[in-house]
């Protein structure tokens, strides 16, 4: 992976050894080939310095150690003493360069495929990293160095490279209000209090506070000392701010359940136990605890008529818009009437329950329909005849004198005209005294021709607005 910062190349510290062990293979194989003739293989000892060349971290090490290796095996040729003849010497010594030029063209064919490899897997964590925003880092708390991935960088807000990170560079990048909360948890866990695991926040190269979890882990030498500290940095910022406006949305729709004008709640169809309720359906019960109402109040109880309440419950499986009018009893016995929008979920066992107290609309309908029998009794117990007619000249109440005495014998007058009842020519002058009475507002008297029983009677007729 692509990791930047101010740590020490680990070229140097591998690489030594490795050269100190090319001298002593150079030097024993020159030895060797000078102790020993090996006639076709004089020069094959010499090919162990061009496979060391795999573990040098650089391409250029293959070719100098199979220059180096080619050139001894020159050197021995010319330093071994004289023995089969010439030209068998050469073809050895040529078949030995040979395969050492070989041997570096396939460790250098090998070594680009096994880099190839590690290339497009380090691609694949640094675009990982980078879709996930996470950052990778490395600590050596010796001399405060670190490196960082190209996503560390990013999510610091530097382009990757831009600046040389050290341990300062990530202090001074925390969030002043927590950065003593961070710094004593990386102080427990170099003290090996505890692990290195925190979410806090950082304020970026621009400006911009960014909110991030970290972990991470420590390395110590054999006296227990800590020297490394590997880890990850994730960048929460959007989760956070998606939490914040989701508590935020929580609160204002807890904020608009707990305060409507409507009761709104949550029973358990089983034995009709709240679940859930807000202030307005606990005080149309009767209750002005909401904690109280949801322990003590069951609705499968409450019914005014028991019967209903499968019904109720079977139209809520026809679908969300079913309203019905319910009767329950409150905590002190007396009955409320609710309109009641009802949903239901069999599966999870709940129905949502939308509740309006509509007992005083009940209670003045109630009103209305006793006053209108009364009335209807006062008019019917008249000796005179009394009607009730609408703007559109209908006949809406008609008292049962006027039935008797006009249509006697036919059918009811009530929802006819008066062209129904006395033809067009009668008709149009009551209409004519209608408007009348309607344009003036007040109380007019007229007489009126009707034919009664076949014969021609006039009648005194007192008409007013009603309003």
């Amino acid at each position: 992976m692509n990791i930047r910062g101010a740590e020490h190349t680990s070229d140097s510290p591998t690489s030594w050894p490795l050269i100190a062990l090319a001298l002593t293979i150079g030097c024993a194989a020159l030895v060797f080939d000078l102790m020993v003739p090996l006639g076709v293989a004089g020069g094959l000892p010499y090919v162990l310095l061009v496979v060391l060349g795999f573990w040098f971290p650089k391409h250029k090490a293959i070719l100098l150690l199979a220059l180096a290796g080619a050139s001894l095996t020159i050197i021995g040729y010319g330093l071994s003493p004289p023995g089969a003849e010439k030209w068998i010497v050469l073809t050895n010594r040529g078949l030995a360069l040979a395969v050492i030029c070989m041997t570096a063209v396939l460790i250098l064919k090998k070594r680009q495929e096994v880099n190839t490899k590690i290339d497009s897997a380090e691609q694949s964590l640094i675009d990982a990293q980078r879709i996930a925003h996470l950052g990778s880092w490395r600590w050596d708390i010796s001399n405060g160095g670190q490196k960082w991935s190209d996503e560390q960088f990013r999510i610091f807000g530097y382009q990757p490279g831009a600046i040389t990170p050290v341990y300062d560079t990530f202090v001074n990048a925390l969030h002043p209000d927590d950065r003593e909360k961070v710094l004593g948890i990386v102080q427990e866990a170099l003290s090996g209090k505890g692990d290195y695991n925190d979410e806090f926040r950082i304020v970026r190269a621009d400006g911009e506070i960014r909110h991030v979890y970290a972990q991470g882990e420590i390395i110590r030498d054999d006296k227990d000392t800590p020297t490394l500290m590997t880890g990850t940095l994730l960048d929460i910022t959007d989760r956070v701010e998606a939490e914040k406006a989701f508590r935020k949305s929580e609160d204002r729709l807890r904020s608009i359940f707990d305060n409507a004008q409507t009761g709104i709640g949550r029973t358990r169809i089983e034995d009709g136990q709240i679940l859930e309720a807000n202030r307005k359906m606990a005080r149309m019960f009767g209750y002005d605890d909401v904690s109280q109402f949801m322990a003590e109040y069951k609705f499968s109880k409450q019914y005014v008529f028991p019967e209903l309440r499968e019904k109720v419950f079977a139209s809520y499986d026809t679908g969300p818009d079913q309203i019905n009018e319910i009767q329950y009893y409150r905590k002190d016995g007396s009955i409320i009437t609710t309109r009641t929008h009802g949903r239901i979920n069999r599966e999870e066992g709940w129905v949502d329950l939308v509740m309006v107290d509509v007992s005083d609309r009940v209670a003045a309908e109630a009103e209305i329909i006793a006053r209108d029998s009364l009335f209807k009794a006062f008019m019917d117990a008249s000796p005179a005849s009394i009607s009730i007619k609408d703007l559109n000249g209908h006949y809406t109440l008609v008292n049962k004198q006027l039935q008797k005495t006009l249509y006697a014998g036919k059918q009811q007058m009530s929802g006819k005209t008066a062209a129904d009842v006395y033809g067009h020519d009668t008709a149009n002058t009551l209409m004519n005294e209608d408007r009348k009475v309607i344009e003036t507002s007040k109380s007019l008297e007229f007489k009126q021709d009707f034919i009664i029983d076949g014969k021609k009677t006039i009648l005194n007729l007192v008409k007013f607005p009603i309003s």
